[in-house]
């Protein structure tokens, strides 16, 4: 067998690409995360190949067999008067199975190969009904509608998985194959509804004065009987100012409005439908117990799986907007200007506190804690948007647009928490805390402020465990005089301060262009990658240049990476710290698109009224000082900026297209 490796490749943590061959067999023995380390091949990192998972996987196969339909009718009576009913019908069956071979090219690698086999199905249906109402009194348009709206889910699965194939082949791709001992199969099922009452009424006064509210009454069974319904209000108001006759003589504005809004929203998007019930579960080698005592034999037991939370209810966002849009010198300019407050009460995260419980005896995890209405963040921010439309000749168009965004965030509360909850967790501890005053995923861990130079340099510096030549020197923060626990501080924030994008098209006779940049500027980001890549004791293998030619030294005291050495420390690589901290602004050539659409005229006799010819280019380039493979990096709503080795989204691709219209 055969595994690649090579550190002149980039990097991408637990996924690294790896060139080199060589042959290695593995001895399996478990580590404390419950991996099989590698250990014949100690010269390894914990990598593995994104070219070898792509050959391994090729012949896995998963199908889904979907029907889609929706149904509708209207009927207008009584002149003002109209129903509307509408049903949408979705089913859907799915069938998968994968074969898992060992892996060679990483020190933590699977022990054995394994196959699974999976199937499940699902149903959804939506109905709405609405009836509306609309007259016209002198000035006045008046729209009322009122509905209802019920939505239903249902599913089920059943999976299968066993180990230890005496051999690869895919003649042997059956359960019955594999070895029963490391057997695994279970099924499940999962239901949900939301039923909900709705109501709207939009009024307008000679086109110039535009008033809308709205009322929701929102039914979702994922939540307990205690917070089944919430009720959600909003309400807008418009003013057309160029309607009025002060704005007659304004020459140079076309069109100009007032307008503001507030609403109340609700989500219930992060938590499953089971979240309000405590579950139970049974597994043979977790909650079977000899309860004899003859080590022969065993007695069905439960243990519980998922703590519930029947108080838990929706997450609301009270949203409030006050804008302005303009027109501007014959219709050439368009101006959007637009502030905005966000105030999110109960969001909805898993409740850390009910995860305290710990492992049970048998060295099994706990139960799941359930998700929990959990604090408040407040947003505040400002679009803009401008757009120039040009006509440089009959036949040549331009049309630019610049969007900017800003806003900042701050977490207001979090009871019941001690005013925090942590997340984004690596090897080495979370690097997030969630806490009043502080923006939503900020940073928290030691702040690195330079190497220890020498022994002097630590003898005189404030106490620190593990303090050596070449490793951190973090901050005392209290002044105290030694670092611990309390000398932790919030270090960086992945909000970035601005968004913004520029689009452009043109025209030009039969030709046609299109460019989308997108931009983000202020935002910083956690490059966890380099915990691999940039510690020569996060495994001795696939290490980047900083460390082996930038590392620390006695005759290089400001290097991009610490002392290379074999030692995990408090001092280098064992907790949160601001060494991973980069900057994570960047600038996109998103897409790129030249067109060609042909003469109509001989089109005509073939019946083809358009067509268009046109080259696509995505993701052309990124300008960031960036190190890691992409500074777009995602990451759950409580926790993101944190580069994992990520496989990265901004490959380059090109495309070539035919439009046809008849």
């Amino acid at each position: 067998m055969f595994y690649l490796n090579n550190p002149q490749i980039g990097y991408f943590g637990e996924n690294q690409i790896n060139f080199d061959y060589r042959e290695q067999p593995i001895i399996p023995v478990h580590d404390a995360y419950g991996n099989f380390a590698g250990s014949a091949g100690s010269e390894l990192g914990n990598a593995s190949n994104p070219v070898a998972n792509q050959e391994r996987s090729k012949d896995n196969r998963g199908n889904t067999w979907q029907i889609m339909g929706n149904a509708w009718g209207q009927v207008d009576f009584l002149k003002h008067l109209s129903f509307r009913t509408s049903i949408g019908l979705n089913l859907q069956n799915n069938y998968s199975y994968g074969f898992t071979y060992h892996q060679y090219e990483n020190a933590e690698n699977n022990g054995s190969n394994a196959f699974s086999e999976n199937a499940s199905y699902g149903s959804f249906w939506q109905w709405t009904n609405t009836l509306t109402y609309s007259n016209t009194f002198g000035k006045s348009n008046l729209k009322v509608l009122v509905g209802t709206e019920a939505l239903d889910e249902y599913g089920r699965n059943i999976n299968g998985n066993r180990i230890n194939y005496f051999s690869d082949n895919q003649n042997l791709w059956t359960l019955s194959n594999g070895d029963p001992k490391g057997q695994t199969n279970g099924s499940g099922v999962g239901s949900a509804s939301l039923y909900s009452l709705f109501a709207q009424a939009v009024y307008s006064y000679n086109d110039r004065y535009l008033f809308t509210a709205t009322i929701r009454r929102d039914g979702a069974s994922v939540f307990g009987s205690e917070q089944t319904y919430g009720y959600f209000p909003a309400f807008s108001a418009g003013w057309i100012l160029t309607q009025e006759d002060f704005m007659s003589n304004v020459s140079w504005l076309n069109f100009l409005k007032l307008r503001g809004s507030w609403g109340k929203l609700g989500s219930y998007s992060n938590i499953n439908a089971t979240n309000q019930f405590t579950l139970y579960g049974a597994s043979a080698g977790q909650s079977y117990y000899d309860i004899n005592g003859t080590s022969n034999s065993t007695v069905l037991g439960f243990q519980s799986q998922q703590y519930g939370s029947p108080t838990t209810g929706w997450e609301r966002d009270n949203i409030t907007n006050i804008g302005l849009d303009a027109v501007l010198i014959k219709n050439k300019i368009e101006f959007t200007i637009e502030w905005y407050q966000k105030k999110i009460s109960g969001l909805l995260f898993q409740d850390n506190a009910a995860a305290t419980s710990g492992a049970f005896a048998n060295g099994s995890s706990a139960a799941v804690a359930p998700f929990v209405n959990i604090g408040d963040v407040q947003n505040n921010g400002v679009d803009m948007s401008l757009t120039y439309h040009a006509t440089l000749s009959p036949s040549a168009k331009l049309n630019i647009t610049g969007i900017f965004t800003t806003y900042a965030t701050k977490v207001i509360s979090i009871p019941n928490a001690g005013g925090y909850f942590t997340s984004g967790g690596t090897r080495i501890g979370n690097f997030v805390r969630n806490q009043e005053g502080h923006p939503i995923g900020a940073f928290f861990g030691y702040n690195v402020i330079g190497y220890f130079a020498d022994a002097a340099d630590v003898t005189k510096s404030p106490t620190q465990q593990d303090a050596a030549p070449g490793r951190f020197k973090y901050q005392d923060l209290n002044g105290d005089g030694k670092i611990d626990g309390n000398d932790r501080t919030f270090f960086g924030n992945p909000n970035p301060k601005f968004t913004y994008g520029l689009n452009m098209n043109a025209t030009v006779k039969s030709f046609d262009f299109t460019a989308l940049f997108y931009g983000s500027y202020g935002n910083e980001l956690i490059n966890y990658v380099r915990y691999w890549t940039d510690m020569w004791a996060s495994f001795q293998g696939n290490k980047s240049i900083n460390l082996l030619y930038n590392s620390w030294s006695p005759t290089n005291l400001n290097p991009k990476a610490p002392i290379l050495e074999n030692a995990s420390t408090f001092s280098t690589n064992t907790v949160p710290n601001s060494f991973y901290k980069e900057n994570g602004s960047f600038l996109k050539l998103r897409s790129l698109v030249i067109g060609y659409t042909l003469p109509t005229a001989p089109l005509k006799s073939v019946g083809i009224d358009r067509l268009r010819i046109y080259l696509q280019g995505s993701n052309l380039f990124t300008i960031t000082n960036y190190t890691g493979l992409d500074p777009e990096i995602g990451g759950s709503s409580q926790a993101f900026g944190i580069d994992y080795g990520q496989y990265p989204g901004n490959q380059k691709s090109y495309s070539v297209g035919l439009s046809v219209t008849f």
